[in-house]
């Protein structure tokens, strides 16, 4: 049986920098590229896309921003329910 993704995690950091974690049961894995680096998408929409094919799989994006850290603050998290619908291939 093979893997599938059951949850698309992107994550959001100060100057529109988005790098994604998908999870496969209870493992969560870095999106890496081929030299072994984590991918960075240069906006939202760029690393929505890269997963449009993947509509099983629940989507968030989770935003942490400094000043929240500083106050103690946890970062916030957009899940399906909140994001726009993505298209159905």
């Amino acid at each position: 049986m093979q893997n599938a993704i059951d949850e698309v995690n992107i994550y959001a950091f100060e100057g529109d920098i988005y790098t994604v974690g998908v999870k496969v049961g209870k493992n969560e894995m870095t999106l890496c590229s081929n030299d072994n680096k984590p991918m960075k998408f240069k906006s939202l929409a760029l690393a929505k896309a890269f997963f449009k094919k993947c509509t099983a799989a629940k989507t968030s994006v989770i935003c942490s921003q400094p000043y929240d850290e500083m106050i103690g603050l946890q970062s916030v998290s957009m899940t399906d329910e909140t994001m726009p619908p993505r298209e159905k291939h």
